[in-house]
């Protein structure tokens, strides 16, 4: 008997370590879990082995002796010698020390993988604004220094202004799109039937021009739409002042122009290449 309450608490916490083990396998990594499982194997060893410095296994942990004066004097004799002993641990042991073990690691986890993401979306964020400074700065210099306004059809600098545009509108992210066709649109290089800067390529998905004044603006072959992504979503056009905007060949499937501006739906049927799922004017969806 003294052996089977030796040996089933310790398969037991055997078990239920492997069981945590994995928990913490498929939630943090297989590196943590090796080390809770290397941590409570030390543990389980150090019981085994009644290794008496670790508080495991059983051992005696205080002796009280008692002494009693001899009635003719001399030196104190033992009387009595009390022992007390530590038992080996139970199942509810091993519970609560994989059960602590494991909670402490996992809100370790939880914490430490808030603060990585939080992290991370500044990092992100920061990057894209970065990309967005760093995009304007650029476009300055060459409307400065180059005369980008001013070009002709075929200038290289025109080529320049609308490769810059193209990666922009990628890197800088979704919340900072608008602000690239912003500063294009007031720069007046993205206006007219012959713009500077040949938006045809341009990636405009999730941008948000709501309540955006747009007149004249040429957005000919732009892609406006949600890309067929599911996670992405059309252009955000509410509002918007399309007033005489040029939108031939742009794909503005599943963008969003409700209470749009200056552009009927007959003209954004003759002028787009893709209208489906896009929201009309008069917040009809078009299919």
């Amino acid at each position: 008997m003294q052996h089977f309450n030796r040996i089933f608490p310790s398969v037991v916490g055997l078990a239920l370590l492997a069981f945590v083990a994995i928990l913490l396998g498929n939630m943090l990594n297989w590196i943590w879990a090796s080390g809770f499982v290397a941590a409570i194997l030390l543990i389980v060893a150090l019981s085994f082995f009644h290794i008496s410095w670790a508080g495991f296994g059983d051992h005696d942990i205080k002796t009280t002796v008692m002494k009693e004066y001899p009635s003719g004097g001399g030196d104190p004799v033992p009387k009595t010698v009390t022992t007390e002993k530590q038992a080996y641990r139970t199942l509810w042991d091993w519970i609560g020390l994989l059960t602590i073990s494991a909670v402490l690691a996992l809100v370790a986890f939880r914490y430490t993988a808030q603060q990585n993401e939080q992290q991370r979306a500044i990092q992100e964020q920061q990057a894209k604004d970065a990309s967005l400074r760093a995009y304007i700065d650029g476009m300055s210099i060459l409307m400065l220094e180059e005369h980008l306004s001013t070009s002709k059809e075929g200038n290289a600098v025109r080529e320049v202004a609308q490769a810059r545009t193209l990666v922009a509108l990628i890197s800088v992210g979704p919340e900072n799109k608008r602000q690239v066709i912003r500063f294009l649109y007031e720069s007046r290089l993205i206006t007219g039937p012959d713009p500077v800067v040949d938006l045809s390529e341009a990636n405009l998905e999730d941008a948000d021009l709501t309540r955006s004044e747009l007149e004249r603006i040429n957005l000919n072959g732009a892609n406006l739409s949600d890309g067929a992504d599911p996670k992405s979503r059309g252009a955000l056009l509410m509002g918007a002042n399309l007033q005489d905007a040029y939108l031939r060949g742009a794909d503005l499937s599943h963008a969003n122009l409700e209470g749009a501006t200056g552009i009927t739906e007959r003209e954004l049927q003759q002028q787009a290449a893709l209208l489906e799922g896009v929201t009309m004017p008069d917040g009809s969806r078009f299919e």
